[in-house]
């Protein structure tokens, strides 16, 4: 009983870290698709250090905001400068001031890239 346990706890304990795993740059350029709901939110990662963020509704672009990406705490964070959500719950101004934007890189227990835009609802940049 006392192997299992220790068996049990071992790939619990991988799993757990897996969703952390540090990630280099390579590993983030590309397209990110964010789940809440609202619209298409497209978020694209440049190799040159860019972003391109596109939010659409009812297929018309209501948002198209572009700046730079850093990835930061030794793979395990990025910050992105001048950043505007797509879907905003907020009414102006709150809700369209360009600003930092740091988030902790998460991995899905598929080992799908996260960003996680909204912890307590559960929204996500996820990447395809």
């Amino acid at each position: 009983m006392k192997k299992k346990l220790q068996i049990s706890v071992f790939f619990i304990s991988q799993m757990l870290a897996g969703c952390y795993d540090n990630v280099n740059p390579d590993d983030l350029i590309g397209v990110y698709y964010s789940n809440h709901g609202h619209g298409e939110e497209k978020l694209e990662l440049l190799k040159d250090g860019s972003y391109v963020l596109t939010f659409t509704k009812n297929e018309k672009v209501v948002l198209k905001n572009t700046n730079s990406w850093e990835l930061e705490s030794r793979g395990k964070a990025l910050s992105f400068r001048g950043f505007v959500f797509g879907y905003r719950d907020m009414s102006p101004p709150w809700g369209n001031e360009p600003g930092w934007w740091h988030v902790e890189i998460e991995r899905s227990w598929q080992g799908k890239i996260e960003l996680n835009t909204d912890p307590d609802l559960g929204y996500y940049y996820i990447k395809n």
